[in-house]
């Protein structure tokens, strides 16, 4: 096999590793704790989000694919109090008002304190 193609299999195969987990997407985490200030924190449960839906858009159009995003992105004063809370229940009252599946909507069904 010469240089040129050896390199060529070799590039394409890191770039492919590097975006999947062994021929998988990488999803992220299964659950993510956001802090969510008095009420108590949030553990998020992504892996079951990611089973019930096939567009990412909604939640990822606002906050990034990355870890810790939420906080970093409350810090640098780019999400407004209870704005990602806000996000989650539209989505659930929607849901369940067209009699679907839906997560809770309030404040004990999410926060733990």
């Amino acid at each position: 096999m010469n240089k040129l193609v050896c390199f060529g299999a070799i590039t394409v195969s890191l770039f492919l590793l590097s975006n999947t987990s062994f021929g998988a997407p990488v999803k992220g985490a299964e659950s993510i704790l956001l802090k969510a200030g008095s009420k108590g924190d949030v553990l998020f449960p992504h892996g079951i989000h990611q089973g019930v839906t096939v567009d990412c858009q909604p939640c990822h159009g606002l906050l990034p694919k990355e870890s810790a995003i939420v906080g970093k992105m409350q810090t640098e004063g780019k999400l407004q109090k209870k704005e990602v809370m806000n996000m989650c229940r539209e989505c659930h009252k929607e849901l369940a008002s067209k009699g679907e599946r839906a997560g809770p909507t309030a404040c004990a069904g999410c926060h733990e304190k």
